[in-house]
């Protein structure tokens, strides 16, 4: 998901128009600065699925205290 969307913000950056008068920084830096985090946060998401870091844990079913419900 997050790495389509870096994809989809590369393809949108393409199409900002580029003046001719050259400058270094220019109306396409923002736009890769961000895709370029959203890659990197991407691929790490990425790594820690397939360690199996995002593994829900076990949850201890506490016993219904009676005294309370009457």
């Amino acid at each position: 998901g997050l790495l389509a969307c870096a994809a989809a913000v590369a393809w949108q950056t393409l199409a900002i128009p580029v003046s001719p008068l050259y400058s270094k920084v220019g109306p396409r830096v923002f736009p890769y600065i961000t895709m370029a985090g959203m890659v990197i946060l991407s691929l790490l998401l990425i790594v820690a699925a397939l360690r199996g870091g995002w593994q829900p844990d076990e949850e201890k079913e506490t016993p219904t205290d009676w005294k309370s419900m009457g």
